[in-house]
């Protein structure tokens, strides 16, 4: 008998591979599933009963609006309670980013765009016109550097303004 850090017993556990949904266990050692099935007589330092709830990978949300709560809820506990354990944000052509995000602790997987709206406005301000051949270059260059950089790990350009305030 094995003996694991968590077992997640008595599950519905969906794979997201597109198998049917089965009722069963998992074993968790050192952060990683190890086994799934029938772990009953298995000891483990945590047992959590999944009775009554399903258990499958998290849920990525592909459009987010989550922008700025990453800051007010680095941990996006609304959408963690969903299984949302993935974010894209800034899809929308604005957002935090270029953000810097070596000392911003999430708890899920945030990824984020380089937003063509922050591109604009750091690059030509607010004004509602075509760009000119230069303002268009700088915007190519302020791209390529935050998809050079790994975006997120772009500094910030551009004044965030936390909801509610100016």
């Amino acid at each position: 008998m094995a003996k694991f850090d968590i077992i997640i017993e008595n599950g519905f556990i969906v794979d997201g591979k597109g198998n049917k949904g089965f009722y069963g266990d998992i074993g968790i050692i050192d952060d990683k599933i190890v086994k799934i099935g029938d772990l009953k007589g298995n000891e483990a330092e945590r047992i959590i009963d999944a009775t009554g709830k399903v258990v499958s990978p998290g849920f990525i949300d592909t459009h987010s609006h989550s922008s700025m709560l990453v800051f007010e809820d680095p941990f996006l506990t609304p959408k963690i309670r969903q299984g949302i354990t993935t974010e894209l944000i800034a899809q929308d052509g604005i957002g935090p980013a270029p953000v810097d995000d070596e000392n911003l602790s999430l708890g899920p997987n945030v990824a984020y765009l380089v937003p063509h709206g922050n591109l604009r406005m750091v690059s030509m301000g607010l004004e509602n016109r075509k760009p000119t051949d230069e303002e268009m270059k700088r915007m190519k260059e302020n791209l390529a550097k935050g998809i050079d950089e790994g975006n997120p790990k772009a500094r910030k350009a551009g004044k965030v303004l936390k909801r509610g305030k100016n």
